[in-house]
């Protein structure tokens, strides 16, 4: 597993009660998290307030595929995470990108999700 992604979900579940099953990402009621609420009451405040614009969730799991790709995730794990059949899918559907930088806003949105403030492209 990624370390920082391991990080980050072993203290979810200690604040969520280290619960033996159910969903990671669960509302008060133990049911499954509103995606749309996360976005209206938590993601939009968040990156607005850094003058990020949101574009959805398409846009987010693109971003997501190509920082994981540019971290030196295999395309077998972005796929996982993903959810997808394939790594081709993964690859081409998403729309991994490489550039020879990190682009500024994916590098603020990664400090915004880490108080370790991620990790920088060189």
């Amino acid at each position: 597993m990624i370390a920082q992604l391991k990080l980050f979900l072993d203290r979810h579940r200690d604040r969520s009660g280290n619960p033996a099953g159910g969903f990671i990402f669960r509302n008060p009621l133990g049911n499954s998290l509103n995606l749309d609420a996360l976005v209206t009451e938590v993601i939009r405040p968040a990156i607005e307030a850094e003058k990020i614009p949101w574009y959805g969730w398409h846009a987010f799991r693109r971003g997501l595929a190509t920082n994981l790709h540019r971290l030196g995730v295999s395309g077998k794990v972005i796929q996982q995470i993903l959810r997808h059949a394939g790594c081709g899918r993964s690859d081409e559907k998403v729309g991994v990108e490489l550039f020879p930088s990190c682009s500024p806003i994916a590098v603020r949105v990664t400090k915004i999700g880490s108080k370790s403030g991620g990790r920088e492209c060189a």
